[in-house]
C-alpha cells in the first residue's frame, strides 16, 4: 500500500471515529464518546500534521456544541471561532462535484425524471437547486444502497408506543455499518422558526464552506441563501408532517454542481414531538 492509500485508509478511520463519537455525545453517552475520541487520537499521529490538527479542532468544536448550553447566540459565537481551525487541508469534493452540470447524467439509471414532480429555485448569481421526490422502488439500490439502508433502519427503530423514534435509540454503529459514515447529519429543529434550525452533528465527509465542520451552524448560514431556504423548507415540512422524505437533488452552488440522494427522517427527544431530524445523503459520483 502506498502513502496515498495509507492516508485514505487512516482518514476513513478518523471520519468514522469522529462521527460515531459525535452521535454518542449528542445522546449524552459521554463515556462511549470518549472511547471513540481516544480511538481517533490513537490514529491522528499517523496523519500529516495539518490533517491531525483539523480533526483535533473538530473534536473540540463538537464537544463544545453538545456540552455547553450557555445560550444559542453565545454558543454560536464560540463555535464560529473554533470552526476556523476545522478546515480539511485537502479537497474531498473530487468525484462529488462537477463544473458543468449535466442533469441527464445525474438522473441516468435513477428514475424517469420527465414524469417526476420537480421543484426548482434559483437566484441571480446563477445558483440553483432542484428536488425530485422519489420512492425506494425508483432508486438503484446497488448505487444508492447506503441511504436506502438508513431509511430501512429508521423504519425499524423501536417506538415503544411513541410517535417518533427517540434520538437516544439511534445506534451510531449501525449507521456506520450502513456505508454512509461521514454523510449522516442530525438537525435540531425544536424551534418554531426554521431560521433557528441548527446543525447539531455534521457528517464530516460532506464538504461545504471550504471543507470546514458545520456542526453548530444555523442551517440558514450553512450554504448560499437559495439552497438554505430550500433546505429549511424541507426540514420544516418533515417536522410538521412527521413523515420521512426521500429526494433526488441537483444543485449548482458557488460554481460546483452536486447530485445526490437525500433522506430526511423525523426523530424526537421525548418520543412525542419531532425536534430532531436524521439526514443522510449519497452523492451520484460516490
Amino acid at each position: 500500500m502506498n502513502v496515498g492509500q495509507n492516508l485514505v485508509s487512516y482518514l476513513d478511520y478518523c471520519h468514522e471515529f469522529l462521527n460515531v463519537s459525535s452521535l454518542y455525545r449528542l445522546q449524552g453517552r459521554h463515556g462511549r464518546a470518549d472511547e471513540w475520541d481516544d480511538a481517533l487520537a490513537a490514529v491522528l499521529p499517523s496523519l500529516p500534521e495539518r490533517w491531525g490538527d483539523a480533526f483535533r479542532a473538530r473534536v473540540r468544536l463538537r464537544d463544545h456544541v453538545v456540552r455547553y448550553v450557555e445560550g444559542r447566540r453565545k454558543r454560536g459565537v464560540r463555535a464560529s471561532e473554533l470552526r476556523r481551525a476545522t478546515r480539511l487541508p485537502l479537497s474531498q469534493g473530487e468525484g462529488r462535484v462537477r463544473s458543468d452540470p449535466d442533469p441527464s447524467v445525474a438522473f441516468d439509471g435513477l428514475l424517469d425524471h420527465r414524469s417526476a414532480k420537480t421543484s426548482f429555485a434559483e437566484d441571480t448569481a446563477g445558483n440553483f437547486v432542484s428536488k425530485v421526490p422519489v420512492t425506494p422502488a425508483q432508486v438503484d439500490r446497488q448505487r444508492y444502497g447506503s441511504v436506502l439502508d438508513i431509511l430501512s433502519y429508521w423504519k425499524s427503530m423501536p417506538r415503544f408506543g411513541d410517535v417518533f423514534p427517540r434520538i437516544r435509540w439511534l445506534d451510531p454503529l449501525r449507521l456506520m455499518r450502513s456505508g454512509a459514515a461521514g454523510y449522516v447529519h442530525v438537525m435540531d429543529v425544536a424551534s418554531a422558526d426554521p431560521q433557528e434550525f441548527l446543525i447539531e452533528v455534521y457528517g464530516s465527509k460532506a464538504v461545504l464552506n471550504g471543507a470546514c465542520d458545520l456542526t453548530g451552524t444555523l442551517v440558514e448560514h450553512a450554504t448560499v441563501p437559495v439552497n438554505s431556504r430550500s433546505v429549511m423548507t424541507e426540514y420544516d415540512t418533515v417536522k410538521r408532517l412527521g413523515t420521512p422524505r426521500l429526494q433526488w437533488v441537483n444543485a449548482f452552488l458557488s460554481g460546483d454542481f452536486r447530485s445526490y440522494l437525500r433522506l430526511i427522517a423525523p426523530l424526537s427527544t421525548d418520543g412525542r414531538v419531532c425536534d430532531k431530524l436524521l439526514v443522510a445523503v449519497q452523492y451520484a459520483e460516490n
